[in-house]
């Protein structure tokens, strides 16, 4: 069964069934917050439902706790969810939450529909000036070991996105600057079409994973042993993070870098096996552990700033976005 994302926009209450007015999400994004300046504007997960903040409160836009992946539109035309619905067979033979992407069209107009499956285990990415929809997987090759595949395809069209020498990418808004890791083992990052000049290479231990690329395309965010920025071959800036490794990253074209993960407290976080967290104790919630949050970097900042609490993966928007995810 189709779960129902409750959308608040304008004119579709009564089809989703949201009884919040669309209007208090303009109200509190017009509210100041002192801890978020009002350049920043983005979009992040909570306890399974998206939210968005520029520079004022942080706005629920979905009220479903289905979400494992999202994706907005830089021009906000169009924001794709990962949702989990029912269940489906591992390759081990096991139940597990069955994913597949919706593409919910916010304008013109209204609409929404579930993209085609693909094997593989879904996500999706705005990137290349469109939103990728990406499957991945691993599977046992008849003659023995195992084969690892990334297919990424064009949310609104259906047609794959690829460049030759890449197992995965990300590309500027024009598509004309391309980076991404050139094998399955993620420990080279590299730039160009055909891939030709380095990004990062990893030590045998690690992996350069995630990472990103700004919509012009200048900068490159990556994580390997530290979180790092480069443009064009030459590092800006690094940082080594406190506790878990991030695992999102997103740079906007002023360096700024969104990224999840740990934060470095552990004196007051608990969370339950459903994932849900909390700041005190509660039945059935684990002991203290560390807190995980969305967190602001630049390069040249000797910390990064924790903006958001509990959330993960996070992706700057525009403010044009922001306001057709709330209208």
């Amino acid at each position: 069964m189709r779960r129902r994302v409750r959308l608040r926009r304008r004119g579709l209450i009564a089809l989703l069934g949201t009884v919040i007015l669309a209007a208090e999400c303009i109200a509190v994004m017009a509210q100041e917050r002192s801890d978020v300046p009002h350049s920043l504007c983005y979009a992040f997960l909570k306890e399974r439902d998206l939210y968005v903040n520029c520079g004022a409160k942080a706005e629920r836009i979905t009220a479903e706790s289905d979400i494992a992946d999202f994706a907005v539109a830089m021009d906000g035309a169009a924001v794709a969810l990962v949702k989990e619905h029912g269940t489906e067979k591992s390759m081990d033979g096991h139940d597990i939450p069955r994913r597949d992407i919706e593409l919910v069209m916010l304008k013109p107009g209204f609409q929404r529909r579930w993209l085609p499956r693909v094997e593989g285990s879904p996500g999706v990415e705005a990137s290349c000036g469109t939103i990728l929809a990406v499957w991945g997987g691993i599977w046992s090759r008849p003659s023995g070991g195992f084969k690892v595949d990334w297919t990424a395809r064009d949310a609104f069209t259906g047609k794959e996105v690829r460049y030759d020498g890449y197992f995965d990418f990300v590309c500027s808004s024009d598509r004309k600057t391309v980076v991404g890791c050139i094998n399955s083992d993620a420990r080279i990052l590299m730039s160009g079409v055909p891939p030709r000049l380095q990004v990062m290479e990893a030590t045998a231990n690690e992996i350069v994973i995630p990472y990103n690329i700004s919509p012009n395309g200048k900068y490159v965010a990556y994580v390997a042993n530290e979180l790092c920025v480069a443009s064009h071959e030459r590092t800006l800036g690094c940082l080594q993070w406190s506790g878990t490794r991030p695992g999102e990253v997103s740079v906007s074209d002023s360096m700024g870098v969104l990224l999840d993960g740990g934060t470095g407290q552990t004196h007051r976080c608990f969370f339950n096996a459903a994932g849900q967290l909390s700041f005190k104790p509660l039945p059935g919630y684990s002991k203290e552990v560390e807190c995980m949050g969305v967190a602001l970097w630049r390069p040249g900042d000797k910390t990064a700033q924790v903006l958001e609490m509990f959330g993960w993966s996070p992706q700057w928007i525009t403010p044009e976005a922001a306001a057709a995810l709330c209208l």
